[in-house]
């Protein structure tokens, strides 16, 4: 496995097909078909170039780990994103890839709210109890004293700063939700101090 893919950043033989691709895209209202407008050609052309792309995209990320997959996929679906997005009658298949990257998204949204639920020792909801939440309160004041334990490694490969921060507030704010419950349990017998409020406001 090369290098750049285990940094999760696009390979060079990923940079080149890309390059390829602007090529075609550039020379493509040169059309050998009469009568085509260039709506349908590009949409033509989409149709034959973006699935294997994908695919390949697919490929390269299917020996990483799920964290490391969908960071990498994120990143490779995003640079495809910026190539179609300087064209005209790329609308469609931009929607395709925004689809896929917001489903990527998800994916590592949940991951990185179970790593911030193991890294703090929350239990499961039945499981509740004073002892539980002595370990919580304990584990999460450690964790706000430097927020990058909460952190999975692989999110900041994230290419986009807009990416990172949409995982990491979508994150919190399903951990806030279920401190909101461990806060409101009766267990919680002046353990968890901060509320929920002060929890949102100190994981920004």
């Amino acid at each position: 496995m090369s290098f750049l893919v285990m940094i999760l950043v696009p390979t060079m033989a990923f940079q080149e097909v890309l390059h390829l691709l602007k090529i075609v895209l550039n020379t493509h209202g040169v059309s050998v078909v009469p009568d085509v407008s260039p709506a349908v050609s590009m949409s033509s052309l989409l149709d034959v170039v973006v699935p294997p792309i994908l695919t390949l995209c697919n490929m390269s990320a299917s020996q990483l780990d799920p964290v490391q997959n969908a960071v990498y996929i994120i990143n490779l679906v995003s640079s495809l994103y910026n190539v179609l997005s300087m064209y005209e009658n790329t609308d469609t298949k931009l929607t395709v890839l925004q689809n896929k990257v917001s489903e990527e998204l998800e994916t590592l949204t949940n991951l990185q709210y179970d790593h911030m639920m193991k890294v703090t020792g929350v239990p499961p909801t039945e499981m509740i109890n004073g002892d539980r939440l002595t370990v919580v309160a304990g584990k999460l004041d450690q964790a706000l004293l430097n927020t990058e334990l909460l952190w999975l490694q692989h999110c900041t490969r994230l290419s986009t700063l807009r990416h990172r921060n949409a995982v990491w507030s979508d994150a919190c704010e399903q951990y806030v939700k279920i401190y909101s419950v461990l806060h409101s349990s009766p267990h919680n017998q002046g353990v968890l101090l901060k509320s929920p409020e002060q929890i949102r406001q100190l994981l920004k």
